[in-house]
């Protein structure tokens, strides 16, 4: 998120950075951790749910004011700060949204896995100003621990996106057909070499272990300088 530039708004952009380090810190680590350590990872959780509020609250409440302000000596001026407040409200909310989404153990059978996806998305784009495109014809037809791997799947690789890419476009795309479902996620970033030691290995083992537990597979198509596109394919329901 961009904070305005405007004379008489100090601290905005702190705001805008506290609340993304607050919540990228929680999200990059939130699936191997809550695996791991699930009453300290429900902590974390409720931690940053409460940094995500104040935070907010203050960065919203700083830009009215600023607003106010400006409103009755220079109008136009007062713009930037009102877009500053919209912004951050939408970022608040989509974080609360996938925060509230990884707290509740049924959400991904009630809302399924394409409205899961849309959501992590949508706070990932907030987050890191990142254009993030998602193409889903329809709800898959998947068993829910199908559905789990894949949604699991898909944040760890976005995840590996924001940090080691430098991808100025994403691609997410779930797709089904030929009894098959498979979820794909493809950047315009730095790429690498598959075959050697690279940052986020760990994070693509991690795919390929769930892609491979949930009776799929995984594959990885890179190359230095053109980007990468991860696919997981799992069988869909006979």
């Amino acid at each position: 998120m961009r904070a305005p530039t405007t004379p008489g708004n100090p601290g905005m952009q702190e705001r805008s950075t506290a609340l993304k380090q607050h919540t990228s810190f929680m999200f990059d680590r939130w699936p191997r951790f809550a695996f791991r350590h699930p009453w300290r990872a429900l902590g974390m959780a409720l931690l940053v749910f409460v940094v995500i509020t104040v935070v907010a609250s203050d960065g919203i409440g700083l830009g009215a004011r600023t607003a106010r302000t400006l409103v009755e000596r220079d109008p136009a001026a007062a713009i930037a700060p009102l877009d500053y407040v919209l912004e951050l409200t939408e970022t608040a909310f989509a974080e609360m949204r996938a925060l509230i989404f990884e707290l509740s153990p049924d959400s991904l059978a009630r809302e399924g896995l394409r409205t899961a996806l849309e959501g992590q998305i949508a706070a990932l784009t907030a987050r890191h100003g990142l254009p993030i495109s998602f193409a889903a014809p329809a709800e898959p037809e998947l068993g829910l621990p199908a559905k789990e791997a894949l949604y699991r799947i898909g944040i760890e690789a976005l995840h590996n996106v924001v940090k080691h890419a430098r991808a100025r476009r994403v691609a997410v795309t779930l797709a089904e057909g030929a009894g098959q479902v498979s979820l794909s996620v493809a950047d315009d970033g730095v790429g690498f070499e598959p075959e050697a030691a690279f940052p986020g290995h760990l994070g693509l083992d991690s795919m390929r272990q769930r892609a491979e537990a949930a009776g799929g597979q995984l594959r990885v198509e890179s190359r230095p300088g053109s980007g990468t596109t991860v696919t997981a394919t799992l069988p869909g329901l006979a």
